[in-house]
């Protein structure tokens, strides 16, 4: 009797580089069961899973995740290689003999109303933990938005069945209608719609957005202002960018004056060690001009990285 498997694909940053973007397989289900599993976190690319990623479904399923944060729910009907390596000799869910993490919800019992309240008061009571700005369309960038959405919404404890009620909750202006309108064709419980219509609906950004995030230059103020201002934009124009490459954009957007202060290209050095000194002190309007190095934007960075993640 042959057998069937749910494959959960989504399309998030690549391993190698930041700019790339990687289809990776986080879970599977046999069809008629209820219990899902996960793929350790280094043990979803294609590198692992090659014979899976050589299906014809498959290969289609890759072709239509070109945008980050959009996932695809797959059936595939096992051959006997793909059985052996994800099935035990039982039947048992496995990834190479490896018995994988459960990932099952809890699930309401059937017609019991009061553990469907208590649910209700439940998922209530977790919102109330989010930490997320309402998105109206246009305040920052879709991508960034819906996985931090996401990730408040894992974190809290909300049930994926419940993203999409909630999400109501987090817009305003042009994406709340988005939502009235999406709501009598898409199912509160197909979070796959629900998301790849939000990314496929907001994510496309103006190319006067792009430009005005690479073509920010500095001029007068605070240099720790300027570096925050231009990392935010670069970032919202593209998320994907190193911090490396964010440290050279804001960088070469400095007046070449300051830029000569700075050292080499990431060769992070103090401005008393710099090659460039005597030449720099001949500039008079120089002398009096403080700047940071290239160390200190790095830095500058780190601490904003660290903020994030406490």
């Amino acid at each position: 009797m042959e057998k069937k498997a749910k494959f959960y694909f989504v399309s998030e940053a690549g391993i190698d580089s930041a700019k790339s973007t990687a289809v990776k397989v986080k879970k599977i289900q046999l069809l008629g069961q209820e219990e899902s599993f996960l793929f350790p976190a280094d043990k979803q690319t294609r590198a692992q899973h090659d014979k899976l990623f050589e299906n014809a479904i498959v290969k289609n399923v890759v072709k239509s995740l070109k945008q980050r944060n959009k996932f695809r729910n797959v059936v595939l009907t096992l051959s006997e290689e793909l059985e052996n390596i994800y099935l035990d000799e039982e039947g048992n869910v496995v990834f190479h003999d490896e018995y994988l993490e459960e990932d099952t919800p809890m699930q309401e019992a059937s017609g019991n109303r009061e553990a469907s309240a208590t649910s209700e008061r439940k998922t209530s009571s977790l919102v109330k933990d989010m930490v997320v700005e309402k998105f109206n369309g246009e305040n920052m960038n879709a991508s960034n938005w819906m996985r931090l959405y996401v990730q408040e919404c894992d974190r809290v404890g909300i049930a994926q069945n419940k993203y999409a009620e909630v999400l109501r909750l987090f817009l305003e202006k042009g994406a709340l209608d988005w939502y009235s309108v999406s709501v009598k064709q898409i199912s509160l419980l197909n979070w796959e719609a629900w998301n790849n219509s939000f990314i496929d609906t907001f994510a496309a950004q103006s190319w006067v957005d792009i430009e005005y995030a690479y073509n920010f230059k500095f001029y007068s103020g605070s240099l720790l202002e300027y570096a925050l201002k231009k990392r935010s934009l670069l970032l919202e124009a593209d998320d994907s960018l190193s911090v490396s490459t964010q440290i050279n954009m804001i960088v070469i957007s400095l007046p070449k004056f300051i830029q000569n202060k700075l050292g080499y290209r990431n060769r992070f050095h103090l401005e008393t060690v710099c090659h460039n000194k005597d030449r720099q002190s001949k500039n008079p309007k120089n002398e009096n001009i403080r700047v940071t190095n290239n160390n200190e934007v790095q830095e500058i960075l780190a601490r904003q990285e660290e903020s994030k993640n406490d």
